[in-house]
């Protein structure tokens, strides 16, 4: 529900959601494709948010902006037994868990003061307060085990992150900028090994110049980034189970760039490109896995792959690839009456990794190439169009599992083709 009020001396928003969401799942933990250790993962989401907004009224030199913001998740992961060779096939045996609710205040403070017509110079504030209540964790054949009043005060935080902008505008055309931000994500508990575990707040320093150009036929931006964390959160399998931990320091910095040029009016051609530089400076206790002689011979207790224990300093983060690219183009033309618009982008990944400690379980470069052809008939009223996606049928991974006997592996679907019937109601 969003409210608006002209309060006078600013505008006034509110907006308020409730969101419910009740999901299924099951998933095959030893990826071997036959029925072995399979378990059920049913869901439970609710999230409520509220936030009230003061914006000023145009025509000054000084604009801004305050709220407050007022969140609150509840997630239950219900875990059964669907399937396990101990105990044999069972339809959602022995239930266990874990439930949390997490709150967050915030209130902020953004202002922009117009220096001169070509120079801005924007600071701001966020104070947020976020806790975790209601918390517990369940492992299998185990008690309940809930969060204690120790560990709650080692995730229950406040943080003030503030923000600095500097903007030059040498014509309307086109501004140079220069930025700093603090931000942060607050502390959780992980809950994988069905035993409350605090995981530190992640932290980052982010740096940024750029500059951007529009003149309604070519538009172009670029900008150049570096970012400073502390404590990452990574996720990752350890002893069959998911589990979250930090990554002491990692950086990232690089350079993008994007532009669109109208050629005529009716063919604009688009391209963008991203070089990153991501690296973990230190990680310990870094995620690192091995094949052991036999299943269940190593890890204590089912996991065959995790080392613990492992430092490792300037690795690649985590599925970052180096260099992404992609290109694209807009025809359009009057056929029949209608209009017939003809797009296509071609998009390029170099090569990354998915293990959670950046070395392991490599992804090779690809590109993928999508098409469309669509024809609105001259009302407006309906159109038809024919679609392809991965033309080229690249067979590419989008996500690698690690646990147990096994590494489970999703591969993206092959050339996918389709078409569509749509119709605008008024």
């Amino acid at each position: 529900m969003t409210l608006r009020a002209d309060l006078g001396f600013a505008d006034f928003t509110s907006y308020s959601q409730y969101r419910n969401e009740e999901v299924d799942a099951s998933i095959e933990l030893d990826y071997s494709g036959v029925e072995y250790i399979q378990l059920g993962l049913p869901n439970d989401n609710e999230t409520w948010t509220q936030e009230f907004l003061l914006t000023s009224k145009p025509g000054t030199p000084l604009q801004w902006t305050a709220g407050l913001f007022y969140f609150q998740n509840t997630d239950t992961y219900r875990v059964y037994f669907d399937y396990f060779p101990a105990i044999g096939s069972f339809s959602r045996c022995c239930k266990f868990g874990s439930s949390a609710t997490a709150v967050s205040y915030a209130a902020f403070l953004d202002m922009t003061y117009e220096v001169t017509p070509q120079l801005f110079v924007t600071a701001g504030a966020r104070y947020a307060y976020d806790k975790i209540k209601d918390g517990y964790a369940q492992a299998a054949f185990a008690p309940v085990i809930p969060v204690t009043a120790a560990q709650y005060k080692q995730v229950n935080d406040g943080r003030l992150t503030p923000r600095f902008v500097i903007r030059y505008k040498p014509t309307s055309e086109m501004s140079i900028y220069a930025s700093y931000t603090k931000g942060y994500k607050s502390a959780i508990f992980d809950f994988g090994k069905g035993v409350p575990i605090p995981v530190k707040p992640e932290t980052i320093d982010a740096f940024e110049v750029g500059f951007k150009y529009d003149n309604g036929g070519l538009s172009f931006e670029t900008s150049a980034f570096y970012y400073d964390y502390k404590n990452l959160q990574v996720s990752l399998y350890e002893t069959g189970t998911a589990t979250i931990i930090n990554a002491a320091t990692s950086e990232i910095y690089g350079m993008d760039a994007q532009f669109r040029w109208r050629v005529s009016p009716a063919f604009t051609v688009n391209a963008g490109a991203a070089w990153v530089h991501a690296r973990y400076k230190k990680f310990l206790n870094a995620p690192v896995y091995q094949r052991c002689p036999g299943v269940f011979t190593c890890g204590g207790g089912g996991d065959t792959f995790f080392v613990p224990g492992t430092l490792l300093r300037n690795v690649t983060m985590q599925r970052t690839p180096e260099f992404t690219g992609n290109i694209g183009a807009v025809y359009m033309a009057d056929v029949g009456g209608g209009e017939l618009t003809l797009s296509g982008n071609l998009a390029y990944t170099s090569s990354f990794y998915f293990g959670p400690s950046g070395i392991q379980f490599k992804q090779k470069g690809y590109e993928v190439l999508s098409l469309r052809a669509q024809w609105d008939d001259p009302t407006d009223t309906f159109f038809v169009a024919l679609w392809g996606d991965n033309v080229t049928n690249n067979r590419y991974k989008t996500q690698v599992q690690y646990n147990l006997p096994g590494i489970g592996v999703n591969y993206a679907k092959p050339i996918t083709f389709g078409g569509e019937i749509g119709f605008k109601f008024r």
